[in-house]
């Protein structure tokens, strides 16, 4: 794999075909490295510590509605937040040794 952990790549399904309007806003976002339309859907690449899937759902305007696109939401943007969270933590204990006496 090389791109870093952070990096990822989701789809955004719209209404109707993407505007070029749509593509700009989402391209400049920051955090955002790509944007690409392919008929209804929008597959964006993103930096998951900058920005989350509901605010690019939020950005892309026309979603898809339902019951659907909402449950897809909530789950990307709760992987997208355990993502962020568990690259901020810090290492813990290593093996559940006991220090080393000195």
């Amino acid at each position: 794999m090389d791109r870093p952990l952070w990096q990822v790549t989701r789809s955004v399904y719209l209404a109707g075909p993407a505007t070029e309007p749509q593509l700009a806003a989402l391209r400049s976002t920051p955090g955002v490295s790509s944007a690409e339309a392919a008929g209804k859907r929008l597959a964006v690449t993103y930096d998951v510590r900058a920005v989350h899937y509901g605010a690019l759902v939020a950005l892309a305007g026309q979603s898809a509605g339902g019951w659907v696109t909402r449950i897809r939401t909530a789950w990307f943007g709760n992987l997208d937040r355990n993502l962020a969270d568990t690259l901020q933590a810090k290492a813990g204990a290593c093996c559940n040794q006991p220090p080393v006496k000195r």
